[in-house]
């Protein structure tokens, strides 16, 4: 449907129907066709310019589906730069990075850590304890890929009380694939 919205110039017409298609894109991993619809409305004309909602949804759609290629691309456009501005000030790098470990999508985890998510950590505990959350959820729905990034990448410190809990999650919910992961990691004895 878009490809042909595409061939009747609606979509070049109306600005609407490009912010709606990529929305629509992302879902099906269609970036060659989010890049046309990007060209056709390159550089941005007055009153009439891609909305940056519709971009954060694409970047964030991009972050549960896996598709990094997408969502490089997506953060390194000038709408994603503009985004990226002011992502750590708002902790919305650890926001996709917890999404995507919610999808059991970890390199995407990974990237994004990379590009800003290490340094919101080192500036506020609130993203620690909220990786933390995180990292419980992983175990209950027994998300092997995220916990096992997240014990390799996040420095809980000194744990405590929580540790005492993910352990108690691993057992209670029988996740012993996890326990014996993260004995193979070596972090068993942090988390207690």
């Amino acid at each position: 449907m878009i490809e042909w919205m595409l061939d009747c110039g609606y979509i070049r017409r109306d600005i609407t129907h490009a912010n709606d298609a990529i929305a629509s894109l992302v879902q099906g991993g269609r970036l060659d066709l989010m890049q046309q619809i990007v060209l056709l409305h390159s550089p941005p004309r007055e009153q009439a310019s891609l909305c940056l909602h519709s971009w954060w949804n694409a970047i964030k759609q991009a972050c549960e589906q896996g598709y990094l290629e997408m969502l490089q691309w997506l953060m390194d456009h000038p709408l994603g730069r503009e985004l990226r501005r002011n992502m750590k000030a708002h902790r919305k790098y650890s926001h996709l990075i917890r999404l995507a470990g919610q999808n059991d999508q970890a390199e995407i985890m990974g990237y994004l850590y990379e590009q800003g998510g290490a340094e919101e950590a080192e500036q506020d505990p609130i993203v620690i304890r909220k990786y933390a959350d995180e990292l419980r959820v992983a175990i209950r729905y027994d998300r092997c890929n995220p916990v096992k990034w997240l014990v390799e990448n996040i420095a809980f410190p000194d744990l405590g009380h929580p540790g005492y809990m993910i352990i108690n999650i691993t057992t209670k919910f029988r996740r012993f694939n996890i326990l014996q992961l993260l004995h193979e990691l070596g972090s068993s004895k942090s988390l207690i």
